[in-house]
């Protein structure tokens, strides 16, 4: 699957999706051997400046793959942020401030399989 991502950056290089799902599946996967954090860090980095630093989407990304990465204050930071969103306010925000919560505590978010 991270393949796939890898493929669709390639020829889109611009494509958002395609950064925040390869982060996403770097920093979350519940199977140890397919987690980089550094790597869920470049990409969603990229996903951020993508969207100018706006979309809550892509900061919560980012903010799971520094909590992989163990840099729980930076993933508090960009978890904070992604708060800001309009979009995560309300009942909406509930996961976002779970995942919060879960960086304070210094756990990185894992995905079920």
């Amino acid at each position: 699957m991270s393949r796939d991502y890898g493929e669709a950056i390639q020829i889109d290089p611009n494509y958002v999706t395609a950064y925040g799902s390869l982060a996403w599946l770097l920093a979350t996967c519940p199977t140890e051997k397919i987690r980089d954090g550094r790597r869920a860090i470049k990409m969603a980095t990229t996903a951020c400046e993508l969207t100018d630093w706006k979309s809550g989407l892509e900061l919560a990304i980012l903010a799971a793959a520094y909590a992989q990465a163990s840099q729980f204050g930076e993933a508090s930071r960009y978890q904070t942020q992604a708060l800001e969103d309009p979009a995560y306010r309300g009942r909406a925000g509930d996961e976002f401030r779970r995942r919060l919560e879960l960086y304070k505590q210094k756990q990185p978010l894992r995905q079920s399989t």
